[in-house]
């Protein structure tokens, strides 16, 4: 098998994608793996999906903004897809300023698939609580909500506070219903998926126990589809109301 390849390789790997017509291309993270990121074993063939619990430590993760700024300057088209960002590693801010400073960059290619990964080893280096990774993640998409929207920001919350900010780099894309934003795919079990993505995400990703039915697995997507559906409606039903506030004279 050949050797993993450089990171200036994968820079040339999106361009060649480009040139062949491919839509996307799709980086994931660490930050950092510990000793127990192959504690389950490593697959015995390395082309293999490797699952939670078997993946090598000293396997290569580049920086994935870094990496798909290098690619959104190498590129025009292809898309530039943040796969799997562990948002909660970072402060809010600070990430959503890269965030949209990689989307405005790209002419507005960037979509970003935040997520809280499973590797404790990772969070304890860092200094987050493992056991409040989803609930940070939650603050930190309304954090986002804020910060791409109007500015000044400010915002009160359980792991989060901060008076009114400014952000001087907005997203240059604008959808109508969420104006100024980067373009969340939301990647979380079932419950979580629907409502945050209902909420924040331009689209979203189910992902769900094996263990549960088909069927269940088709009514829990209908009810996703049809939340998001009402709540953007509502969004734009809101959006064309008249400002009272305003002299009609």
């Amino acid at each position: 098998m050949r050797p993993a390849p450089d990171v200036a390789d994968l820079v040339g790997f999106a361009v060649e994608a480009e040139r062949a017509g491919i839509d996307g291309v799709m980086v994931s993270e660490h930050v950092v793996l510990g000793p127990s990121a192959d504690a389950a074993g490593r697959p015995e063939n390395p082309r293999d999906y490797a699952l939670p619990g078997n993946q090598d430590p000293a396997s290569p993760w580049p920086s994935p903004i870094v990496l798909l700024s290098a690619v959104a300057a190498a590129t025009s088209r292809i898309r530039l897809v943040a796969g799997a960002i562990i948002s909660p590693l970072r402060h809010p801010l600070a990430l959503a300023k890269d965030l949209a400073t990689l989307d405005r960059l790209s002419g507005g290619r960037l979509v970003v698939q935040p997520t809280v990964s499973w590797h404790r080893d990772e969070y304890a280096a860092l200094g987050v609580p493992f056991g409040q990774r989803g609930e940070i993640l939650d603050e930190q998409l309304e954090v986002w909500a804020k910060a791409w929207g109007s500015s000044p920001v400010a915002h009160e919350g359980n792991h989060f506070s901060f008076g009114k900010m400014l952000m001087a780099v907005g997203s240059l894309r604008s959808f109508a219903h969420s104006p100024g934003r980067v373009r969340l795919v939301v990647c979380a079990v079932v419950a979580i998926a629907i409502t945050a993505g209902a909420i924040y995400g331009s689209f979203y990703k189910v992902t769900s126990p094996t263990i549960l039915a088909p069927w269940f697995a088709l009514i829990v997507l209908v009810i996703g589809f049809a939340s998001t559906f009402v709540t953007r409606a509502r969004r734009s039903a809101s959006s064309q109301l008249p400002d009272l506030t305003k002299s009609t004279a």
